[in-house]
């Protein structure tokens, strides 16, 4: 979600790796380019929950751990990439992209901030947001934080 006046301080630090990530992102889009899938042993996966701290402590561990399968539970499909929606077959293809080592590192260790009724982490350029429903909390786009 863009605002009309953007207040927070910018932390577009890796300009030139976002574009190099949103081309391949872009290529595996269109093209239906494999991407190298994390392998992470399964983890147990609690419901989505309308508490964000319970939920944020779940996803933060998995992406510290590199649980692609955890993350994608904790996922709510599709999800928005740049006004794409990305359904959940995708997201094998797609996960060392979103979500590289320095990201999941990133992920573990923000705090996520309010932004009305949804939750942002700003990491690598991008803006990570989830958002709640009936079902609770879920990771639900991405967006550049520009």
């Amino acid at each position: 979600m863009q605002k009309l006046f953007d207040t927070r301080p910018h932390r577009f630090r890796n300009g030139p790796r976002l574009v190099f990530g949103v081309a391949v992102l872009s290529a595996v889009l269109c093209f239906g380019i494999p991407v190298r899938q994390a392998a992470a042993a399964p983890a147990a996966v609690p419901p989505a929950t309308a508490d964000f701290a319970e939920f944020w402590r779940a996803f933060s561990d998995a992406a510290r751990r590199g649980d692609a399968k955890a993350i994608r539970a904790l996922t709510r499909f599709p999800f928005m990439i740049g006004g794409e929606d990305v359904r959940a077959d995708r997201f094998d293809f797609l996960w060392s992209t979103l979500f590289g080592r320095p990201i999941r590192k990133c992920l573990a260790e923000t705090k996520p901030m309010s932004d009305q009724d949804l939750m942002e982490a700003f990491c690598g350029g991008s803006i990570y947001i989830f958002s709640r429903d009936a079902d609770g909390w879920r990771f639900s786009e991405i967006g550049a934080d520009d």
